[in-house]
């Protein structure tokens, strides 16, 4: 619920959000009733991330395509900012922003650029790229750079990170030195890893 508000309630609101659910056996299905347009849900039998994302990336229809986790929050300015990045840089396939580290409880623990320490650099990243991960999922991609690209389903792990090093060989990225999300961390789970 907290994912899909934050998205709706931007200062630039989404043209669509959709949601895939992935054969969820919580409250979901209940939960996803309270929403109209312009959410729209998909309901598929658990095949994982990566499944549940290129499924939404089938069905949007938008010029430009952000994930989002169902346990991470954007910020108000989030898309309007990224947004303008793309409009105004036609060379710019992928923004990508700092965000707030928080905890199980929401609670901000920090900031993503100081958990995950290092450059974060902007135009052809590839380089930086095929040494560590430095971005989150929730990045705002142009759709023409995701022609014929998709996330591996076979991949359990970093299936993000492995999209991200495809789109940099392909298009530049633009980094906004601002926390415009929210990226849960939970008990057990290596920042460094992501």
């Amino acid at each position: 619920e907290g994912a899909i508000d934050s998205a709706l309630n931007q200062t630039r609101p989404p043209a669509e959000v959709i949601v895939v659910d992935d054969g969820s056996t919580d409250e979901t299905a209940d939960l996803l009733e309270r929403y109209g347009p312009p959410v729209r849900v998909i309901r598929q039998p658990n095949r994982g991330r990566s499944a549940a994302r290129n499924a939404g990336l089938r069905a949007a229809t938008s010029d430009a395509v952000m994930f989002l986790d169902s346990d991470d929050l954007l910020m108000p300015r989030n898309i309007e900012r990224c947004a303008q990045v793309l409009a105004d840089h036609p060379e710019i396939g992928v923004v990508y922003t700092d965000a707030h580290v928080i905890d199980q409880d929401g609670r901000r623990v920090g900031l993503y650029s100081q958990t995950l320490r290092g450059r974060r650099p902007s135009g052809m990243v590839f380089g930086e790229l095929a040494r560590r991960c430095f971005l989150t999922v929730s990045s705002l991609v142009r759709r023409s750079c995701l022609a014929g690209v998709s996330f591996e389903e076979g991949m359990q792990h970093c299936e993000d990170y492995d999209l991200w090093r495809r789109l940099a060989a392909r298009c530049c990225f633009r980094f906004l030195d601002e926390p415009l999300m929210c990226y849960r961390f939970h008990d057990g789970m290596s920042v460094a890893a992501q």
